[in-house]
Formats: structure tokens, C-alpha cells, sequence
């Protein structure tokens, strides 16, 4: 296989980072024609894992092989909530070295287990919440 076209395509599309402490964050960078992508048996570390990306707001990560992995699901967008396998969590926010905000929720994702992290979008950037005037 075209080992250029498998990277790029875990990298970019998927956008799977592995960042120290045995922490690996993933960032969708789905196009709106691409409703879904997945990849599986992806080294990191010592382990396995497979990744979901449904649009940009729903990833799930499965711990195919290997110990206990540190997932950090990143969103580009503002995020008003975020549900890990459908319990409600409070997203952290940060911003990467062009100054773009994002959000993101860290999860242990243990051997042989899938996690599902799904947010739900916050108001734009300068936006703020529509009142109702009686």
C-alpha cells in the first residue's frame, strides 16, 4: 500500500497526534461532502486503536490492542457540551499557535473498550445568546 497516501490520510483527515504521557489526540477534519471516516489498526505507543469520526462533533475511539491509552478528543468549533459515552462532561478550551480556540475532553479509553465523545456546538466567536424581547 502507499504508505504517503496512509499517513497523510491518519494524520489529516483523522487527525490522530500522539502527544507525550501516552496521550493521543485526534482532531476530524472532515469536509461537509464526508459525512463519516474510520480507520483501524493504527499503531500508537505500544497500542492499537481504531477511530470514528460522524461529522465534526462525534468521535469514537476503540483501544484495539495495548494497555490503557489517554485519549484527548479535540473540537475546532466552540462546544457548549460534551456527552463521554453519554454522560455529560465539561470540555476545556485552549488555543493552538495560530490563536484558534478549540475544545477538548480527556478520556482513559482501556484495552478492548470504545469511547464515545459527542459535543454539541457553542455560539460563534463574538456571538452572543438571542433573547427573546416580550
Amino acid at each position: 500500500p502507499d504508505t504517503t497516501l496512509v499517513r497523510s490520510s491518519v494524520a489529516g483527515l483523522m487527525g490522530i497526534a500522539p502527544e507525550a504521557d501516552h496521550t493521543v489526540a485526534t482532531l476530524a477534519h472532515l469536509t461537509p461532502q464526508t459525512e463519516w471516516a474510520a480507520v483501524r489498526h493504527v499503531p500508537v505507543f505500544q497500542n492499537e486503536i481504531g477511530l470514528r469520526h460522524q461529522g465534526l462533533g462525534e468521535s469514537s475511539l476503540t483501544n484495539e490492542r495495548g494497555g490503557v491509552i489517554h485519549w484527548k478528543a479535540v473540537f475546532s468549533r466552540r462546544v457548549a457540551a460534551v456527552k463521554v459515552n453519554g454522560v455529560r462532561r465539561t470540555p476545556r478550551a485552549g488555543e493552538d499557535a495560530g490563536g484558534r480556540m478549540f475544545h477538548y475532553v480527556l478520556v482513559d479509553v482501556r484495552p478492548g473498550e470504545t469511547v464515545t465523545v459527542v459535543s454539541t456546538a457553542g455560539p460563534e466567536k463574538g456571538s452572543s445568546p438571542r433573547v427573546r424581547m416580550p
